[in-house]
C-alpha cells in the first residue's frame, strides 16, 4: 500500500502523478471502490501500460450520466461483486460488460476459529455518518432491549 497526497479526482496532475507511481513500482493492479476512484485510477492505470483496474463495487453504483457510462465501460478490467444479487441487478446498466463481473462473497470462514460463536458475542466495527447515524442509534437501543451486548 502506497499512501499518497491527492486532491481532488479528475486533476490532470493527480492522474500524472499517479499513473507515474504506478509504473515506478510496477504496479500490477489496482483496486478501485468508487466512481471518482474509478475515473483517478483507471485513466492512470490506462496511461501506466499493464496496470489492470478492479471495481469492488459493494453497493449499486453506477451512474447514469456519460462520464459514469464511458468510465464504467472502458476502464475497469474486472468488476468485483459480494453477491449474485447484486451482479442481476447490474443487468440494467447496459454499458457495463458482464463478462467482467465477478461475485466473490464477503465474509470469513468461521471453522479457522477455537472458539464457538454461539457461546461468545460477536464484535462488528463500521462507522456511521449522516443519516446512518440514527439508524445506529435505534440498533443500539433496541439491542440493549433485547439484553444483547453493544
Amino acid at each position: 500500500m502506497l499512501p499518497l497526497k491527492i486532491r481532488g479526482d479528475f486533476g490532470p496532475a493527480n492522474i500524472l502523478s499517479l499513473a507515474k507511481v504506478l509504473s515506478k513500482e510496477k504496479i500490477d493492479f489496482i483496486w478501485v471502490n468508487f466512481n471518482k476512484d474509478l475515473r483517478l485510477g483507471g485513466i492512470a492505470a490506462r496511461l501506466a501500460g499493464a496496470v489492470k483496474v478492479i471495481w469492488g463495487m459493494g453497493v449499486l453504483l453506477p451512474g447514469t450520466n456519460l462520464v459514469h457510462r464511458l468510465t464504467g465501460k472502458y476502464l475497469p478490467d474486472k468488476i468485483v461483486v459480494p453477491s449474485q444479487n447484486l451482479k442481476n441487478q447490474l443487468k440494467k446498466f447496459t454499458w457495463i460488460n458482464q463478462e467482467k463481473i465477478e461475485v466473490v462473497l464477503n465474509g470469513i470462514d468461521l471453522s479457522c476459529f477455537d472458539f464457538d460463536f454461539d457461546e461468545h458475542p460477536i464484535f462488528y466495527l463500521f462507522f456511521a455518518k449522516g443519516r446512518w447515524r440514527e439508524k445506529c442509534r435505534r440498533l443500539k437501543q433496541q439491542s440493549r432491549s433485547e439484553n444483547l451486548r453493544w
